[in-house]
């Protein structure tokens, strides 16, 4: 008697579980390298608010610093560090960069805030001209400035390279040069600024009695005279000729047609 064959449902049941391949082992430097890799893609993906957080930070405690409510070690040395260079500006850092890391972090709310590097850059340009300016005007020397006067280390150095560099035309170098940055900063381009230019004169340039005139358009129609308007009357006027091009043929009428022949078959 021929045996039957196993179920195939038993047939699986009864081989053995599958070979499974070993896994790689990976050496202390590769797993340090993969680490670092998983890390530097979490900072990638959220880059923008680890920098707009570190910056917020970084303005708290050089503000709580500045007005001596924070005693610390990093935070005394911050202060020292910004009072000593940039002087009598030392109040727009932290303040910067507590904007810079609101529009940072502006996304999260739901409200995005485009930044503009360039009119950063534009405007971080305008305060060291600033500083370099009020060096010029107070002249104070470099134990003042190192202090945290006028312009600080910043700006005194900026008024040395600028003075020995243009001599009496440092100041009004400086001095556009901070008109262009604070133009700059404020979104102002050259030719929007020639517009502008533009449109002023030629509101100074008009007369105020011109303004409030209406635009009146007169039309100026010509009457005949008594005698030219004779004349038009006796002259004679030329007959119009018309042409016939084309022709039409005569209605004909048409013969009625025959009544087809009545079948017998119908009824009387």
């Amino acid at each position: 008697m021929a045996k039957s064959k196993p179920k195939q449902s038993q047939r699986f049941h009864d081989d053995g579980p599958a070979e499974q391949l070993p896994l790689p082992t990976l050496s202390r430097w590769q797993r340090l390298a993969l680490a670092f890799l998983r890390l530097a893609q979490g900072i990638a993906r959220h880059g923008t608010d680890i920098v707009g957080v570190l910056l917020l930070a970084v303005a708290l405690i050089a503000v709580l610093a500045l007005f001596n409510l924070s005693n610390g070690t990093v935070s005394n040395a911050l202060a020292d560090a910004l009072t000593s260079w940039l002087g009598w500006g030392t109040a727009l850092a932290p303040l910067s960069m507590a904007a810079i890391g609101a529009a940072m972090l502006a996304h999260n709310f739901g409200r995005p805030i485009s930044i503009n590097w360039w009119r950063v850059i534009a405007a971080e340009v305008a305060v060291v001209c600033a500083l370099g300016l009020l060096q010029l005007l107070t002249r104070a020397p470099l134990s003042e400035a190192v202090a945290g006067k006028a312009g600080g280390i910043v700006g005194w150095s900026l008024a040395v390279l600028v003075g020995d560099s243009l001599g009496a035309s440092a100041q009004p170098a400086l001095t556009a040069a901070f008109v262009l940055a604070v133009a700059l900063t404020m979104g102002l381009t050259p030719g929007g600024v020639l517009w502008a230019l533009r449109q002023l004169q030629l509101r100074l340039g008009a007369e105020p009695d011109d303004a409030d005139e209406e635009h009146v358009s007169t039309t100026v129609v010509a009457v005949p005279t008594p005698k030219a308007a004779a004349q038009l009357a006796d002259r004679p006027r030329e007959k119009i000729k018309f042409t016939k091009r084309f022709s039409v043929e005569p209605a004909k009428d048409s013969k009625p047609a025959r009544p087809k022949k009545r079948d017998d078959r119908l009824p009387a």
